[in-house]
């Protein structure tokens, strides 16, 4: 009885305090707007400028209770970071705290109710919002722009490749090569990567190229946005087909996967870019 009673004044104690327990691990200083701001974590570089990229985490906690974590998409957030005087900008923690912090920081920004522009429903008057802030990673405009345009130059000899794929797979040639499943599933793997096996919660990122295999027409692919998708394998947030293909894989590997429409958009398909009951061919290249 003793330990249930040291146990749960730990707990009183700790979640009452925590914005001071923050404190006491890291420098403190406050945003343009007077919001307190903590470094749980401190990284290395320089500050951000207005127009660069900025890649990051992001999480809501009222109390002790997550409100967004940001990471159950599998996306790391990013954003161009306007100018700092902007009038828009003003009052808002995430943005005042990214002009404060450099790749690899890990704060916290404290708000109180009536320091919102606009609260979060069931907020009690009292309720302090604490937003954590990963800044994952930065990139000046310049840089993300010469990115950007690497992998959209790569478009064209993408694009004659998942052709020659989609040819070699309708004229039977893949017969003997692909790997099959019990679903359905096919998929072939032009090149093994040195990375991990994939498993199921592991967030992966990588790039695709998208062709409906009945009409050969291409529908969609990454290569012209040149903005890798990242989620986590078997939240359910994709198709049931990704889920299924991305656990047979390993981390680096580059494989082209034929995706039955039970496994992809169903009967009623993704109007008007792809039919009902349409097979699809995916072309991904996975990053380690």
């Amino acid at each position: 009885m003793k330990k249930i009673v040291l146990a749960t004044f730990f707990l009183v104690f700790y979640w009452s305090n925590l914005p001071s327990l923050y404190s006491q691990n890291g420098k403190e200083s406050t945003t343009s707007s007077g919001f307190p701001i903590v470094w749980i974590e401190e990284g290395e570089g320089e500050l951000p400028e207005a127009g660069g990229r900025v890649f990051f985490n992001l999480q809501y906690s009222i109390g002790d209770s997550m409100v967004y974590d940001s990471k159950t998409s599998g996306d790391v957030s990013f954003m161009q970071l306007p100018e700092a005087d902007d009038p828009q900008i003003a009052g808002e923690p995430l943005f005042e705290a990214l002009y404060l912090m450099v790749p690899g920081d890990v704060v916290i920004v404290t708000q109180r109710k009536n320091q919102m522009n606009q609260s979060l429903p069931g907020m009690a008057d009292d309720d302090e919002l604490r937003t954590r802030i990963e800044f994952v990673s930065y990139k000046t405009a310049e840089e993300y722009e010469a990115e950007l345009q690497i992998i959209r130059d790569r478009l064209p000899e993408v694009r004659e490749f998942v052709d020659s794929v989609w040819w070699n797979y309708v004229s039977s040639e893949y017969a003997d090569k692909l790997i099959r499943t019990d679903s359905g599933l096919e998929f072939i793997i032009h090149k093994k990567g040195n990375g991990p096996p994939i498993s199921k919660g592991d967030r992966i990122s990588f790039h695709y190229f998208g062709k409906n295999i009945e009409s050969a027409a291409n529908f969609d692919n990454s290569f012209n946005r040149a903005r890798a998708i990242n989620f986590v394998v078997g939240s359910g947030t994709v198709m049931p087909g990704w889920d299924e293909l991305f656990v047979l894989l390993n981390k680096g590997d580059v494989v082209s996967a034929f995706i039955p429409w039970q496994l992809a958009y169903g009967e009623r398909g993704r109007p008007p870019v792809i039919p009902g009951k349409a097979n699809l061919l995916y072309y991904f290249e996975i990053f380690e």
